[in-house]
This record gives structure tokens, sequence and C-alpha cells, in this order.
């Protein structure tokens, strides 16, 4: 099965004033508010890149590379579980197919967990599709962020976000983030001796071969 990734990306330039803000945003809510209005400034709007084809088992083998996620095979159980279910299509192990209408969709409840782990194995394709030599460095467990990378040149860190949900909600999460990474790359670019890039790679599961992806990269 093949997936489609659309992709959008943006770029936010950290200045000396926002890395300072992102430094105190987790401490103090009204300076979170503060970097909030004079990041507008400097960040760009979305623009799309080409579209990415990538197989389903590509994704399945990244996934179980670095999804801290303890989920089996999250791609069939969003697949069948959800996607299958909403069309009015529930499947029974060992029983024909039972056509119905769903009348209530509103109170399907999807895995959590299969949600997050697809999110982590797009965001680290993602992350080595568009960003050619990258190598893992580290997989942080329960702790911010996701993914830590390298090209040689430059230290990436990526975090990922995933919903069911739209696009425009997926972006809303990316943008409640966009924070707490400003907030990390600052603090790390003092620590590292490469420039330090922060990747939020957010992802909206619209169905099981439709991806629709947004990054933002963090740069000071």
């Amino acid at each position: 099965m093949i997936i489609q990734i659309e992709i959008e990306r943006r770029c936010l330039q950290l200045t000396d004033s926002l890395s300072a803000l992102a430094s105190l945003a987790s401490s103090r809510h009204d300076t979170r508010q503060r970097f909030l209005k004079e990041m507008a400034g400097n960040i760009t709007a979305y623009a799309p890149l080409p579209p990415l084809q990538v197989d389903s088992n590509t994704v399945g083998i990244m996934i179980r590379q670095v999804s801290e996620q303890i989920v089996y095979r999250p791609l069939e159980e969003l697949r069948y579980f959800y996607f299958v279910y909403s069309r009015g299509a529930f499947l029974l192990p060992g029983y024909p197919r039972l056509f119905y209408m769903a009348t209530n969709k509103q109170n399907l409840s999807p895995s959590k967990s299969a949600i997050g782990a697809i999110g982590e194995g797009v965001a680290a394709i993602l992350s080595q599709r568009l960003y050619q030599g990258t190598v893992r460095l580290a997989r942080p467990y329960h702790t911010y962020p996701d993914l830590v990378s390298t090209d040689r040149k430059r230290t990436l860190l990526t975090e990922a976000k995933a919903t069911v949900d739209s696009v425009e909600r997926i972006k809303a999460v990316t943008q409640e983030e966009l924070f707490h990474m400003a907030e990390h790359v600052s603090a790390c670019t003092s620590l590292d001796v490469r420039p330090v890039i922060g990747l939020l790679i957010g992802t909206a599961l619209l169905d099981e071969t439709s991806y629709h992806a947004v990054i933002t990269e963090v740069r000071k």
C-alpha cells in the first residue's frame, strides 16, 4: 500500500530577543504570550513542498525503529478499527463484511498510541528525506524531543505530533507546541558545537493512504 504525504513547511528565525523570551516561557505565562506575539514577525507562511509517496511497509519499519509507543501494528489498527469503521464497514474476525449506516461518527475514539506511533514514524522519514544524509544520534525516551539526528554539519531536534482530525487542527497543535521547541533550540544552541535546528513535524492522518504533514523549522 502506497501512502501519499502532502507537505507544507515554514521557518521561524529566532532573534536574541525571542530566544530570551523562549527561555522564560515555561515559567512565566505572560512571557509566553509576549513570545507568541513577537514571533509573528519572524515566521514565514507555510509553503507547499513536492508530495512524498512512501510504501506502508517503510512507514511500519520506521515506526518500529523510532516510536516509543507500545502498540501492535498501528497502521493496521488505525485502518481497520477507525477508518473502515468510520465509513460504515465494520470487520469482525472470522465473519464476512457487515455494512450498515454509521450515524454517530463523533463518538469514534481511535487509538491515541497508534496515532502517536504513526506520527513519529512519518516525522523520522521526513527528517531523513528532506534533510539528506542525516544520521540518528538518539531516541530520547519520555522526554523532549522525539529524535536527535545530525547531517554532520547541523544538529536536528525533531518533535512529532499527529491527529486524525483536519489539517487545520494539526496546524493549531504545532502552533501550540512552537514555543516549547523554540525554548529547546535556544538552550541547545549554546551547548552544541554545531548549529541547531528544531523540526516540529505534525501529521494529519486523513485516511489510510493520505497524510498531510506540516513542518516548522526553528533556527537560531
